[in-house]
């Protein structure tokens, strides 16, 4: 699938639960990107960035996004919300509160990007 720009695939913000079965180190991106200028996908997980090479978007949509990476991993980056957060990322992170509204949850992971990205 052709790349025309990456606000096609990505809104301007967005935070993400990402799953593969072939890769247990990713959870969440915040604010992913396909640059065309490079064939990639990059991310913030609240740790650290993330960048994958693309070798074909698999499906694209307001709500999800699955694509292959060139090492043949499958990334399915799912919108998140509340009940997404509260099913299947909290547990797996340190520290993490129960969050009232999707604001308040959004707000706590943007943070920890904000923080990490100020240094």
């Amino acid at each position: 699938m052709p790349m025309e720009s990456k606000e096609k695939y990505f809104p301007e913000r967005g935070i993400y639960f990402v799953d593969s079965s072939e890769d247990d180190t990713v959870l969440i991106a915040i604010d992913p990107r396909y640059t065309p200028e490079n064939n990639a996908v990059q991310w913030f997980d609240t740790v650290k960035a993330r960048l994958k090479k693309v070798a074909n978007f698999m499906e694209v949509s307001p709500e999800k996004i699955i694509f292959q990476d060139e090492d043949g991993a499958i990334y399915n980056f799912e919108s998140m919300n509340l009940e997404i957060f509260n099913e299947k990322v909290k547990d797996q992170i340190r520290g993490a509160k129960d969050y009232k509204t999707q604001e308040e949850m959004e707000e706590a992971l943007r943070k920890s990007y904000e923080d990490r990205m100020s240094y």
